[in-house]
């Protein structure tokens, strides 16, 4: 029986049979919420949220291929115009540091492949 937090499953590996494979589903949960968490702050936020902007994509752009859960794709994708959006106000505004190069770095790094 699994624990609270886990999951497991047994697969089939060739050539070494069955094994058991334990996932700590909670962690994973925990991360789609984080995510969670940021959009929501980036949305409340918006330009406030700018000096934050580059260090949050560098972690929520990676999250949006995360191959093990959908809530946390999903959640990462969502911040991501938020993102965008804190930079374009912040250089609508004048903020330091909020420029025009930026704001297409950004837009360019989110659509990387």
């Amino acid at each position: 029986e699994d624990e609270e937090g886990m999951e497991s499953v047994t697969v089939n590996i060739r050539g070494q049979g069955n094994k058991r494979i334990t996932i700590r589903t909670s962690a994973l949960e925990e991360k789609a919420t984080a995510c969670s968490m940021l959009h929501s702050y980036i949305a409340d936020l918006k330009e406030a949220f700018f000096p934050y902007v580059n260090d949050v994509a560098r972690i929520l752009v990676p999250l949006i291929k995360f191959p093990y859960m959908d809530d946390v794709r999903t959640a990462a994708m969502m911040a991501m115009p938020e993102l965008l959006d804190s930079c374009i106000i912040a250089l609508n505004k004048g903020t330091a540091g909020a420029t025009a190069d930026l704001v297409s770095q950004l837009l360019n790094f989110m659509l990387e492949p």
